[in-house]
């Protein structure tokens, strides 16, 4: 049997990664004046990176719009043909031109990353990546950057730029593939539990993300200060803050669920929740559904999920939280509490979605095969 190859792209981000070599850390304790200095000198470094980077993403939009023009529709293009347009690395600047050549239907460019194919059949690769130190090096612009792959992957195809993030595309193979009958179903919610994992078959279930809307209270309360001060790089910092807290979130909760399908020899069935935020709903509530990142979590448990060799499904949400997961009669909650009328079964209304979600995903996965 053949091994299933996936490819997976990671976000990294770049003012945070760059690594200063020529700043030499020192084991004795700084003062504070050197240590401004040293900040200084590091801001000054990446001032000068970021010209670079915007320099170059400058010239390679004006190539692009160059290579889309009727008049060069026929004719074969080379690097030494854009070379009075400007200065860019020949590995970038091919890149350019094999993309907008080829597409004959962008008409218009509005933006350009610059892609650095990886080129491992060359002696001097453009991407290299050091495994133990865990650093990433873009030989043409001259970048090193602090990454941990989280995943064992089989080569690093290209690498895109921009002045803001870095994108790493990456091929993974599965080498077990497991053919697994029983599925685990994911409730997600927004108040009390995030995500509610369950298997119905055994009954066992496990709440995940407690006590987080206490967080998401708080940083809506420091905004609200902030916006009434009038500190708006404040503001602006602590949004990212908030931003990268819920990635790691969503990361960990990911982890958790592909973890939990693995131990209960299990494929992953979660609610579809498109549209979900065009539901009529209350002014705080609709607060925490439009900050909560659902399509995000979805993305890493299907990635994630798929590097571990088991399926995720995805299922209608529709009366997950009404129907009995035994007898399957429709009643309405309580609450938190879900009472059956019909076979007397007093469940949590959380860990009743999560069966019912659990039977639907098995259900589609026969009905698939």
């Amino acid at each position: 049997m053949e091994d299933d190859v996936s490819i997976l792209t990671y976000k990294i981000n770049l003012h945070r990664s760059i690594i200063y070599y020529d700043i030499k850390k020192k084991k004795r304790k700084i003062d504070k004046v050197k240590r401004l200095k040293k900040k200084k000198s590091q801001l000054k470094k990446w001032r000068l990176i970021r010209r670079k980077i915007n320099k170059y993403l400058r010239v390679g939009r004006i190539i692009a719009k160059w290579v889309i023009r009727p008049e060069n529709k026929y004719r074969s293009i080379t690097t030494k043909d854009t070379k009075h347009l400007g200065k860019i690395p020949s590995a970038i600047n091919n890149q350019i031109i094999r993309k907008y050549k080829n597409n004959k239907k962008i008409k218009n460019v509005k933006s350009v990353n610059l892609v650095v194919p990886a080129d491992y059949e060359k002696k001097h690769p453009s991407v290299r990546y050091n495994k133990d130190k865990g650093v990433l090096e873009i030989v043409p612009l001259k970048l090193n950057l602090k990454w941990t792959c989280p995943i064992s992957y089989t080569k690093i195809n290209q690498v895109e730029v921009n002045n803001k993030y870095v994108y790493v595309c990456l091929t993974t193979t599965v080498k077990e593939k497991r053919n697994y009958q029983r599925m685990v179903g994911v409730d997600l919610n927004i108040k009390h539990n995030l995500a509610t994992v369950g298997e119905s078959k055994s009954r066992k279930h496990e709440y995940l993300g407690k006590n987080y809307i206490y967080e998401k209270i708080k940083f809506r309360e420091i905004r609200r200060r902030y916006q009434k001060q009038g500190k708006t790089k404040t503001l602006k910092r602590f949004g990212n803050k908030e931003q990268r807290m819920m990635n790691d979130l969503n990361h960990k909760l990911s982890n958790r669920i592909v973890q939990f399908a693995l131990e209960r020899k299990g494929n992953i069935a979660m609610e579809d929740l498109t549209g979900i935020r065009k539901t009529r709903s209350s002014k705080s509530f609709r607060y925490f559904l439009n900050s909560w990142q659902f399509h995000k979590l979805r993305l890493f448990v299907g990635y994630k999920s798929q590097a571990a060799g088991i399926k995720a499904v995805f299922v209608d949400p529709k009366y997950t939280s009404q129907d009995c997961s035994r007898c399957g009669e429709r009643n309405k909650p309580r609450g938190k509490k879900y009472k059956c009328q019909h076979c007397n079964l007093e469940i949590h209304r959380d860990k009743n979605a999560c069966f019912n979600i659990s039977n639907r995903g098995s259900q589609s996965l026969v009905s698939s095969d």
